[in-house]
């Protein structure tokens, strides 16, 4: 079929496709995701690590546990309630595409919760941190194709460190500051992946540093 084309129109019609090819994907990209909400779960979550890590009050397993929950709750308050007022904008017009994604991502967060309590109850919690990076880790992976370029390669920094807190479990869940350093430098750069989404001008708007412009969402 290709025979008597020319080299030059052969590249053409290479090039061609290939941008219909990304401009589908980024027509299936979802932004109604806020990046400084992101960044700012990352933060809580530092500051919960600290906390524990640096006053005789998280010691106790049972509290640690239950800040980590805590922050769990917050950290997803301020990304999922950033979607809703994205939602409620109208500034996501393919909302009937986006279930099968979101239930995707809630049923990791049924798996993990299932499996936290399951290990908690049999005195397993040493191994939380690395199970929760892990799963965290997948969700980003399964969701790449959906999400701005560089959630693959977050989601795989998430699966390691989680490999390596479950090699080295045994006394990890009495050192919270693990957890929190990990997930805010993750949660960080996840952040700036979703405000910028490839755009390095916007950088210094992610820190409010001028004017955000009406049309460009974080």
């Amino acid at each position: 079929m290709l025979q008597g084309m020319d080299p030059f129109q052969i590249r053409q019609a290479i090039r061609e496709v290939r941008t219909l090819k990304q401009n589908i994907l980024e027509k299936q990209r979802f932004r109604g995701y806020s990046g400084r909400a992101r960044a700012l779960g990352g933060f809580v979550a530092l500051v919960a690590g600290l906390l524990l890590q640096l006053t005789p009050w998280g010691t106790a397993y049972h509290r640690i546990f239950a800040v980590w929950g805590l922050v769990f709750l917050i950290a997803a308050s301020l990304n999922y309630g950033s979607l809703v007022y994205w939602l409620l904008r109208g500034r996501e017009p393919f909302l009937s595409q986006r279930v099968p994604q979101l239930i995707e991502t809630f049923c990791i967060w049924f798996v993990t919760g299932t499996l936290t309590f399951v290990l908690w109850r049999q005195g397993q919690a040493d191994l939380l941190y690395g199970l929760w990076m892990l799963l965290f880790g997948l969700a980003q992976v399964f969701n790449r194709t959906h999400l701005p370029k560089g959630i693959g390669g977050l989601g795989a920094y998430y699966m390691v460190c989680g490999a390596l807190c479950l090699w080295f479990s045994p006394g990890l869940f009495a050192l919270p500051l693990v957890m929190g350093t990990v997930f805010f430098f993750g949660e960080f750069c996840g952040g700036l992946i979703f405000h910028l989404e490839g755009d390095l001008r916007r950088l210094p708007c992610f820190f409010g540093l001028e004017p955000r412009e009406k049309e460009v969402s974080s």
